[in-house]
């Protein structure tokens, strides 16, 4: 495929940028959608896990981070507390 199409343009675009036809004498033209559905299968497979890491990767951050932002957030509050009762 790469040698009929090397910069993935011509199965994507029924024309050159200059209005010609792309030349496509030579591609395949069945296609084993056997191989194409096992090849999707591990695609989406491997998609999914990526996704599940990605979502587990966030939660630890979250559980990194969330006692870290609840102090801080205690600190600004005991702040604004103590400057009204200065400022009373």
């Amino acid at each position: 495929m790469h040698q009929l199409d090397p910069f993935g343009t011509a199965f994507r675009y029924s024309l050159t940028k200059d209005g010609a036809r792309h030349d496509l004498k030579n591609a395949p033209r069945n296609i084993d959608l056997e191989n194409l559905r096992k090849v999707v299968k591990r695609l989406e497979n491997f998609l999914e896990t990526c996704l599940g890491a990605i979502g587990e990767a966030a939660q630890a951050n979250l559980e990194l981070w969330d006692p870290i932002l609840a102090s801080a957030l205690n600190i600004l509050i005991r702040e604004r507390q103590i400057n009204q009762i200065l400022a009373s």
